[in-house]
């Protein structure tokens, strides 16, 4: 596992995805014992995380703001 969060680590990305909730535990805490520190995510924590992000800018650009609900 220390060649894996080593080879990981080397690429300096801030977010890993692993779908396997062990692998995603053992590398994460891999990653610690190097020192470095990306989040470990699941893939689709990632999805969501980019569907808000769209959403939030989708009603930041929208010139017509929708009312409130009664």
């Amino acid at each position: 596992m220390r060649e894996k969060a080593e080879a990981v680590a080397a690429t300096g990305a801030s977010i890993v995805a692993s779908a396997n909730p062990g692998c995603s535990t053992q590398l994460a805490a891999g990653l610690r014992s190097l020192g470095a520190d990306p989040e470990v995510r699941h893939p689709i924590e990632l999805l969501d995380l980019a569907y808000q992000r769209a959403s939030s800018a989708d009603d930041a650009s929208s010139p017509v703001q929708p009312s409130p609900a009664p």
